[in-house]
């Protein structure tokens, strides 16, 4: 991977000068091939500026605060961290009787994906839906160095989750080994998200209609059931395969050698027949 500084960046109509960069070919990565286009905004751009994300429109505005961009007066804002170089968006949440930081990261499709040091604690789990929750295995996602190994999860519904003051009500999750807690992309379908750095407030305006969940990329990342028996698809993404969709059920033809098999297990389409 080099590293270059670029003397302008334009997006859109606002200009940014100096802005260093890394430059990697994303053609090699198994998800990351199908999903990056020209390219990934880092947060070392959002000191400065208000970054207003609305996912159904497809639409990114940047101005000098939220109020130059019009947000509402009666969108939630709780507190935005900034805790500087590459300033990452920080924010407040809480699970019942637990309150911690987490990371705001577009480049996690799920909603909430909780440290598993902090899922494991029992105040957690007596905020879990009773029988919501499967455990399988899969990748915790792929970065410019490739997928991680493949590990355990698990996916349950949270009774609530709380973003500073605000509540989100009941939310599905999941885990992963390495701290921080992530606030993922997820949220996008039924908010629209504000970061103003320059005022340190997250910014949550709530849709009247949630926007259609969209299809992925490549493979299945979590599924239950056994080998050679019926099992369930629960997330997909983008299906190189017609047929493949969360949801469907299907039979499982070949588990990896995670030492999950009786559990559950990360497949490709090859290996599964749905049903």
């Amino acid at each position: 991977m080099d590293i270059a500084v670029l003397e302008r960046l334009d997006l859109g109509g606002a200009i940014f000068h100096n802005v260093p960069v890394l430059i990697h070919d994303f053609s090699g990565l198994d998800v990351g091939h199908c999903i990056i286009g020209d390219g990934v905004l880092g947060s070392e751009l959002l000191p400065g500026s208000a970054w207003r994300i609305d996912a159904a429109s497809e639409k990114l505005s940047i101005a000098v605060s939220a109020r130059a961009m019009g947000v509402s007066s009666q969108a939630s804002r709780e507190k935005l961290y900034d805790t500087g170089y590459p300033h990452l968006p920080i924010i407040d949440y809480r699970v019942g009787n637990v309150a911690e930081k987490a990371l705001f990261d577009t480049g996690n499709s799920e909603r909430v994906v909780l440290f598993k040091a902090v899922a494991n604690n029992p105040d957690i789990r007596s905020a879990i839906k009773p029988n919501t929750t499967m455990i399988g295995a899969g990748y915790q996602g792929e970065s410019a160095g490739g997928t991680g190994q493949i590990e355990e999860l698990a996916r349950f519904t949270l009774k609530d989750f709380e973003i500073g003051d605000y509540s989100l009500g009941p939310n599905r999750g999941t885990t992963r080994a390495h701290a921080p807690t992530l606030v993922g992309a997820g949220i996008l379908q039924d908010h629209v998200v504000t970061l103003d750095y320059p005022n340190a407030q997250f910014i949550l305006e709530k849709r009247g209609t949630p926007s259609p969940r969209q299809s992925r990329c490549w493979i299945c990342d979590f599924l239950s059931g056994r080998e050679g028996g019926s099992g369930a698809i629960v997330q997909w993404v983008k299906s190189c395969a017609s047929g493949v969709k969360a949801g469907r059920s299907c039979v499982v033809r070949q588990w990896p050698q995670t030492g999950l098999a009786h559990q559950g297990g990360f497949v490709h389409a090859g290996e599964l027949a749905v049903g």
